[in-house]
């Protein structure tokens, strides 16, 4: 002890230094990147990282927002690392909010594809607008979205959160590597449903430009928004 030094001073100056070693010591929580889209959008998105001519993200209440164009092609300046972080928990820093004309916003729920549960059981899941998971047997024929009301089959849901595996960048012979890409489907349950897999599949194939991908993308829309 120091000569001198109460001892309740010196226990509280210990105790500031050891939690002012572990905070330091601790990574700052990642805040959320949160997805701004139109309340009348239907159809994919991709959303490209670390682009020089790429919009910055938003002060919001639940984190750094930026805004969904009505073409479905996100170009960000900041990187994954940024925005995101570590990608195997994407889905748990990314949220989605639906704003209509008047600026009014709601949570648009998140399908997750299907898995397995712990106890063995295979089923399909989405997070609510409550932001619980809610978990159901996958069907084995029938409705996929049983467990859905009327209502909520025809609201906006984001399916296929994921990068971009089917989409491939081959840029000039710059030697510049493939831009970081995410993508994700917003659709309603019901228009989801009776979407032709040639709406993901006629966005693979090789591109050699984002613009390139984004003439395709307007295309695949359109034809969404017939459905």
């Amino acid at each position: 002890m120091i000569p001198g030094m109460n001892p309740k001073i010196l226990v509280f100056l210990l105790c500031a230094a050891a939690l002012h070693y572990f905070l330091g010591s601790q990574d700052p929580v990642k805040r959320s990147l949160v997805y701004l889209v139109p309340a009348d959008f239907t159809g994919p998105v991709f959303v490209f990282f670390d682009q020089k001519d790429g919009a910055a993200t938003e002060t919001d209440p639940l984190g750094d927002a930026v805004r969904v164009p009505p073409n479905g092609i996100l170009r960000l300046k900041g990187s994954v690392d940024e925005l995101i972080g570590d990608p195997d928990q994407i889905s748990g820093n990314v949220k989605w909010i639906s704003v209509n004309t008047a600026g009014e916003r709601s949570n648009i729920p998140f399908h997750h594809n299907t898995y397995e549960n712990s106890s063995g059981q295979r089923v399909n899941a989405y997070q609510g607008k409550d932001g619980q998971l809610y978990e159901h047997p996958v069907p084995s024929s029938g409705d996929p979205f049983y467990y859905l009301s009327q209502e909520q089959k025809i609201q906006q849901m984001i399916f296929a959160h994921d990068s971009c595996k089917h989409q491939y960048f081959v840029p000039d012979n710059s030697g510049k590597k493939p831009p970081d890409c995410a993508k994700f489907m917003v659709a309603s349950p019901s228009v989801f449903s009776k979407i032709p897999n040639s709406v993901w599949d006629e966005l693979g194939g090789t591109y050699s430009s984002i613009a390139e991908l984004e003439s395709s993308a307007v295309i695949q829309i359109a034809k969404m928004r017939t459905l």
